[in-house]
């Protein structure tokens, strides 16, 4: 049926090509230029993509910057002219219409020279998009010869509103990168960088096929992929003329369907390569993941907003290069790069806060590192001998500075709890590694305080292992967490403000400040008070109130449960 298909869609193309004149030579055709041309395609009215040229907020004119970066020739050029033969790398970002035939032979014509592709297309639908469904020309080509798929469908969130989806910037999601080794991939696997979209649609990826190899990239965990085409008209739609005792049909609302909307694990982002070819695709399943101001925004001069985005288009578009991994880009500067994996070889060049001396009980700690930046504490805990599973690390901490430890975590390898007082809780964002010398740690400042100076306490296994000697200083740097919102399953929120927004510590402009914050931080929302107007916000850094004009929330406001 494959090879059927295949031929179906290349004899299909082929004839388009001759009939519009257009000449189909293999990659030898044309001698490869020593700069390699990399096009992003320009119909604004017909396509209605974003533009190179556009330095605006849905322009993608930062991409355009990462491919020259790389030592690339970056031009666009408009479809309805042939695309030039020595193209090496096809780029169309969040194109509102779908390809007419005659534009997909254009390209198809230079990906039959050898050129590779990325391609970012958005659901049919959402922002009145009539793009590509998975019958289309585009969909068949690219099954066919990369084994990836455009599926139909809208990821969703059970907070997600009609409302809230008719602006772009408040349908966010938060998408996870698959385990890999895959040189795309690697860095957002190995650290857990998230990257986010703004309504993304579902894909499938074959990892081997005749033709092909592929890969997953990265995936969401919503609640299910809306299919019903019905909910963008969010208003009852009349009977069809010439239909007899038909009834108007009312409004069709966001809502699962088994056996009809996808569910699970859903890619939003793949990679794949013919063999026989040699060329390559990347195909994501948002456009706006790759926007200037939306997946590719920065903060202050340069650092990014969304590193993970950052990392996935540059990492994306070297590989499309043919680079070898060695000259990929450098992770971003200015963000705390720990594998938690109770490995030693990230902290060999951090100071140690404490040196200790064991008592020969038990397990023994040999000394302790500690730093926190913007969101989260890590510490590693070098250890004599190897830690077992069972092991049981609890770290104390007097947040008052009055002689009295206050706050506790405890951790153990299937996760984490802290005591405040009299309340005990489970720590969602926290994280503990054992390693054959140690053990790796990860907790949330939100429990300590962002100027947390001191670990007061350090034990491992109780009066049956080993404390430290005295209490454990923690460096503070200067660095944003990759991932300071880790917080899984709840509608989320994006400061807007053009200076800095105010934290409280009730819902009110008289409670107590409990810090600032910029621009474009992401939290958690986890409820709201009576009339709406406050919400309860968390992340690594900070549980507090914040006043609802100050945030974009991805969810109806009065859908969260009224909290104190």
């Amino acid at each position: 049926m494959r090879i059927l298909q295949k031929v179906w869609v290349f004899i299909s193309i082929m004839i388009l090509m001759l009939s519009m004149g257009i000449a189909a030579h293999g990659q030898d055709a044309a001698q490869p230029a020593e700069t390699p041309l990399v096009v992003f395609i320009e119909e604004a009215r017909n396509l209605q993509m974003s533009s190179l040229t556009d330095p605006g907020p849905d322009g993608v004119s930062r991409l355009g910057d990462i491919f020259r970066r790389l030592g690339a020739e970056v031009r666009f050029v408009p479809l309805d002219v042939a695309l030039p033969e020595e193209t090496d790398v096809i780029v169309l970002v969040r194109p509102r219409r779908a390809l007419t035939n005659e534009q997909l032979a254009r390209i198809y014509a230079q990906v039959v020279r050898g050129a590779n592709l990325m391609l970012a297309i958005d659901p049919a639908g959402h922002m009145d998009a009539r793009t590509e469904g998975s019958t289309s020309g585009l969909a068949r080509l690219l099954s066919v010869d990369y084994g990836a798929t455009l599926l139909d469908g809208f990821l969703t969130e059970p907070w997600f509103t009609l409302d809230t989806l008719s602006d772009v910037r408040t349908s966010s999601l938060q998408a996870y990168a698959y385990e890999g080794t895959h040189p795309v991939l690697e860095p957002l696997s190995r650290y857990q960088v998230p990257v986010y979209v703004w309504g993304a649609r579902p894909l499938t990826v074959e990892a081997i096929t005749t033709e092909s190899e592929g890969a997953p990239l990265a995936f969401g965990l919503p609640a299910f992929a809306e299919t019903n085409a019905r909910v963008w008209v969010g208003e009852e739609q009349p009977a069809r003329p010439n239909r007899r005792n038909q009834q108007p049909q009312p409004p069709a609302v966001f809502e699962l369907n088994i056996g009809t909307d996808f569910q699970g694990q859903l890619i939003i982002g793949a990679v794949g390569e013919n063999r026989t070819t040699g060329t390559r695709l990347a195909l994501f399943g948002d456009g706006e993941m790759l926007e200037n101001d939306f997946g590719l925004a920065v903060t202050g001069a340069s650092t990014p907003l969304n590193p993970g985005n950052q990392i996935l288009a540059e990492r994306a578009a070297a590989w499309l290069l043919e680079l070898e991994p060695a000259a990929f880009p450098p992770l971003p500067a200015g963000f705390s790069w720990i594998e938690m994996d109770g490995e030693y070889d990230e902290w060999a060049n951090i100071p140690a806060s404490l040196e200790t001396v064991g008592d020969g009980r038990g397990i023994d700690i040999a000394s302790v590192k500690a730093f926190s930046n913007s969101a989260y504490l890590y510490a590693f805990i070098e250890t004599a001998t190897f830690p077992a599973d069972s092991s049981v690390i609890t770290l104390d901490f007097d947040t008052n500075n009055d002689q009295v430890m206050d706050v506790t975590f405890t951790l153990q390898r299937d996760g984490m709890i802290v005591q405040q007082r009299e309340a005990l809780n489970t720590v969602p964002d926290s994280a503990v590694a054992f390693g054959i010398n140690g053990i790796e740690v990860r907790v949330p400042l939100r429990y300590v305080g962002v100027d947390v100076q001191t670990i007061t306490r350090v034990c491992i296994d109780g009066d049956l292992g080993d404390c430290a000697d005295a209490p454990v200083l923690v460096t503070t740097v200067n660095e944003r967490d990759p991932f300071p919102m880790r917080l899984q399953g709840t509608m989320q929120a994006r400061v807007v403000t053009a200076d800095i927004a105010n934290l409280r510590a009730t819902p009110s402009t008289n409670g107590a400040r409990l810090g600032s914050v910029r621009n474009g931080e992401l939290f958690s929302v986890v409820g709201r008070n009576e009339a709406g107007d406050w919400v309860k916000i968390e992340n690594g850094a900070y549980s507090a109130w914040m006043a609802t004009f100050l945030l974009r929330l991805n969810g109806d406001v009065m859908t969260l449960p009224v909290v104190e």
